[in-house]
C-alpha cells in the first residue's frame, strides 16, 4: 500500500471524445419521487461527460417512473428501464445487463454526487492502471453534515484493498456499499447481486475486491449519502432481516474468504461478526414488540455454534482483548453480561469519551532492541512523519527494564520528537487513579497499543491516527518514500579508533566482502529457538563459494560477536579473509560502519547486518542473505530487490 498525502492531478480531462472510456451509471429507482430528480441532475452535471445513465424504475407506485421518463427527454445519455418490482439487487442486475461502458458505477436514487466525482476517480484509475476506485462520502443528516475529506490518495496492490476492507478501517471508506465506487467492467464478470436479499452489497463487494489487481482510494467526499430518510432500508432499524439476511450474508462472506485461501482475513471478519452479535443481543433486549425473547434466543444459538472459531478470531491482528473477555462473560452468563454492559454504557464509556475528546491524534513508535531494530523503528517514524502524522518516539519504556540494551541512534546524530509521560499514559491506558484500576480489573486495558502480529508488511499501520506502535517493522516497504532521507540521516557521526581506521583502509583498498556471523543470543537461551540453526556453516560456505565464483579476487572480512568461536571454527580454504576483532559490544556499531563500507555483503538473519548492506552505497553490490529469516515465521518482505536469498 502506498499513500500519497497530497494528491492533486494535473489538468482536467478536457479532451473528451466518443473514443474516451464510457462510464455506465446505474440508478435503482423505487418510490423516491421527492429525491430522484436531484440525483439524476447531479449525474447529468458531471464534468466527465462520456456517460450512459441507466435509470431502472423498479415498479414504482408513485411518480418516480414518470420523472425518469421526463428527464430522459432532456438528455440523450439517459435510458429508462421499467420493470416489475424485484428489489434493489434485481434493479442493479438489470442495469448491469444493459450497461455498455468500460467502467460501471452505481448511485442510489435518493442520494446525489458532486460534479467532479467520476472525472477524478477515472483520472486516478487511468494514472495508476487500477481496476477499482473508491472515494470518501459525506453523511447527510437532517441537522448536520459529516465530511472528513483530505487530499490523500491510497494505492493498493492486489488483495491489500481486500484486507483494508475486511479490517473496517474508518479512515479508508471502502466498506460494503456499491455507490461510492467505480469498477472496471472486467472484474464484474460473473458477479450478480443476490435477488430478494437485503444487505446485498456485503458478499458482492468482497468477491469484487478479491479480483482487483490494483485499486485506488481517493479520500475526498464526492458522494452525498442521505441518512434517516423515511422508508429506506437503512432507516428500517432492527427487524427480522437482521437475522434472515444480514447475519447469513456475513457468514457467506467468511466462507468466500476461506474459499480463496484468505483464512486470516476470514478469522478477522469473524471477529467483527462476533462483536456485532453481542451488540445486536443488547439491542434486541431493548425491543418492545414481542420478538425480544425469540431474537435473543437466536443470537445465543448463533454465538454458541461458532465457539470452535473463537480462538482464531480473537487472535487476529485487529482483535481487542476486551472483546474476548466480553464473549467469555456472555458464554458464562448472558444475564451477568447484560449487567456488566449496563454499567459499562452508563459509566465507563462516558468517561472514555471525555478522555478521548481531550486526547489529540498522536502516534508513538516504541523503540526496543539493539541498533538494527532501532533503525527500523526510526525509519517507520520518519515515514509516518512524511505522511503528515503527529508522531513521536518512546525511547524510554523498553530500556528501563532491559539493561543489556541502550539507545544507540545517537551514533547518527539524528533528532526526533519524544513522547512525554502524559502522552504515554493516555495512549497505553496507564492511569493509576483508583477508578482506572478498578475499570481495568473489570474490563481490561483500553489501550491504543497496536502490536505487530506478523513479520511482513502491514499496511494497516498507516491508516491509524492514534496508536502506540510496538514491533520491529523489518521491511523496506515501511519507509519506501523516505529512503533518500534515511540514507542522509544514517551517516555515522563518530571518530574511528586507530584499529578501525586500519581495517577501513584495508577494506577500501581490496575487493572487500563483509561476512556477518551472529552468535551469542542466537545460539543460546530463549532466542535460539527463533534465530538459531539458520546461518549454519553450510550457509556461509555456500555464500562464500558464490561470492568467489563472481569475484575470484575478493577478500572476506569476518564480523562477529564471538571472536573465539570464529577463530576455532572457520575453515575457508583457498579464500583470503581477515577477522575484524577491534570492536566489542559497547562500540559494536563500528562493525556496522565497517561492513557498510565493504563492496559486497554476506549477511546473517540479523537486522544489524541487514542495515549494513542497505547502507552500502556500491551500485553494483552483491548481497547474499539466508533464505529463512526466523524459524516458523514468514519474513519474505525483509528481502530487498537484488538481494540473493540462499
Amino acid at each position: 500500500m502506498k499513500v500519497i498525502k497530497e494528491y492533486h492531478p494535473q489538468g482536467r480531462m478536457t479532451e473528451q471524445t466518443e473514443a474516451s472510456p464510457l462510464i455506465s451509471v446505474v440508478v435503482a429507482v423505487y418510490n423516491i419521487e421527492t429525491y430522484v430528480e436531484r440525483c439524476v441532475r447531479s449525474i447529468m452535471s458531471q464534468t466527465y461527460t462520456q456517460l450512459q445513465i441507466l435509470l431502472v424504475d423498479d415498479g414504482s407506485t408513485d411518480q418516480s417512473g414518470v420523472i425518469c421518463d421526463r428527464m430522459a427527454k432532456e438528455d440523450a445519455r439517459i435510458q429508462v428501464l421499467h420493470q416489475s418490482n424485484g428489489g434493489l439487487s434485481d434493479a442493479r442486475n438489470t442495469g448491469i445487463a444493459a450497461a455498455k461502458g468500460t467502467y460501471i458505477a452505481f448511485v442510489d436514487g435518493d442520494d446525489w454526487i458532486d460534479a467532479p466525482m467520476y472525472e477524478r476517480m477515472l483520472t486516478a484509475m487511468l494514472a495508476y492502471q487500477a481496476d477499482f476506485a473508491a472515494c470518501r462520502y459525506r453523511c447527510i443528516y437532517p441537522d448536520r453534515v459529516v465530511d472528513d475529506t483530505t487530499d490523500r490518495l491510497v494505492i493498493f496492490e492486489g488483495r491489500e484493498v481486500l484486507e483494508c476492507y475486511i479490517a473496517e478501517e474508518d479512515q479508508i471508506q471502502i466498506q460494503n456499499a456499491a455507490w461510492n465506487k467505480l469498477y472496471r467492467r472486467e472484474i464484474m464478470q460473473g458477479l450478480e447481486f443476490p435477488v430478494g436479499k437485503w444487505y446485498e452489497d456485503i458478499v458482492y463487494t468482497t468477491k469484487l475486491l478479491s479480483k482487483s489487481k490494483r485499486s485506488v482510494y481517493l479520500d475526498q467526499a464526492f458522494y452525498n449519502y442521505g441518512l434517516d430518510r423515511a422508508g429506506s432500508i437503512m432507516s428500517a432499524g432492527l427487524g427480522t432481516r437482521i437475522l434472515t439476511d444480514l447475519i447469513p450474508a456475513y457468514f457467506e462472506k467468511t466462507a468466500f474468504l476461506q474459499s480463496i485461501g484468505e483464512n486470516k482475513l476470514a478469522a478477522m471478519h469473524n471477529y467483527y461478526i462476533y462483536k456485532r452479535l453481542l451488540l445486536l443481543y443488547m439491542q434486541f433486549r431493548q425491543m418492545k414488540d414481542g420478538s425480544q425473547r425469540k431474537n435473543c434466543r437466536q443470537i445465543r444459538t448463533i454465538i454458541r455454534s461458532e465457539c470452535s472459531h473463537f480462538e482464531e478470531a480473537y487472535a487476529c491482528k485487529v482483535a481487542n482483548p476486551n472483546e474476548k473477555r466480553k464473549m467469555s462473560l456472555f458464554l458464562l452468563s448472558p444475564l451477568l453480561y447484560r449487567i456488566v454492559m449496563y454499567f459499562n454504557d452508563k459509566w465507563i464509556i462516558p468517561m472514555k469519551i471525555k478522555r478521548h475528546a481531550n486526547m489529540r491524534d498522536l502516534i508513538i513508535v516504541q523503540m526496543s532492541g539493539g541498533l538494527g531494530n532501532q533503525m527500523f523503528q526510526y525509519a517507520l517514524y520518519r515515514q509516518l512523519q512524511e505522511q503528515g502524522k503527529d508522531v513521536k518516539m518512546d525511547d524510554v519504556t523498553c530500556y528501563g527494564a532491559d539493561q543489556t540494551r541502550t539507545n544507540q541512534l545517537s551514533v547518527f546524530s539524528i533528532t526526533y520528537k519524544t513522547a512525554d509521560r502524559e502522552e504515554l499514559v493516555a495512549l497505553t491506558d496507564a492511569y493509576m487513579d483508583p477508578y482506572s484500576r478498578i475499570r481495568r480489573k473489570l474490563f481490561g486495558r483500553r489501550t491504543y497499543a497496536y502490536q505487530e502480529k506478523q513479520f511482513n508488511y502491514d499496511p494497516f499501520v498507516f491508516t491509524l491516527e492514534k496508536a502506540y506502535l510496538e514491533g520491529c517493522w523489518q521491511t523496506e516497504r515501511y519507509f519506501a518514500d523516505v529512503k533518500d532521507i534515511l540514507k542522509r540521516e544514517f551517516q555515522f557521526r563518530v571518530t574511528l579508533p586507530q584499529a578501525c581506521e586500519t581495517f577501513l583502509t584495508q577494506i577500501q583498498t581490496t575487493r572487500s566482502v563483509s561476512v556477518h556471523i551472529r552468535r551469542g543470543d542466537y545460539v543460546q537461551g530463549a532466542q535460539s529457538t527463533i534465530y538459531g540453526g539458520i546461518c549454519t556453516q553450510a550457509y556461509y560456505m555456500h555464500a562464500i563459494a558464490l561470492m568467489q565464483e563472481r569475484y575470484p579476487d575478493c577478500h572476506f572480512y569476518l564480523f562477529t560477536n564471538d571472536y573465539e568461536w570464529v577463530r576455532n571454527n572457520t575453515q575457508m580454504q583457498g579464500a583470503c579473509y581477515t577477522l575484524v576483532d577491534c570492536n566489542d559490544e559497547e562500540n559494536g556499531y563500528l562493525d556496522m560502519l565497517l561492513m557498510s563500507r565493504c563492496q559486497h555483503n554476506i549477511i546473517a538473519n540479523s537486522s544489524f547486518s541487514w542495515w549494513a548492506a542497505w547502507l552500502n552505497d556500491n551500485p553494483d553490490k552483491y548481497v547474499i542473505a539466508p533464505k529463512k529469516w526466523l524459524n516458523g515465521r514468514d519474513c519474505s518482505d525483509i528481502y530487498t530487490p537484488g538481494m540473493l536469498a540462499i
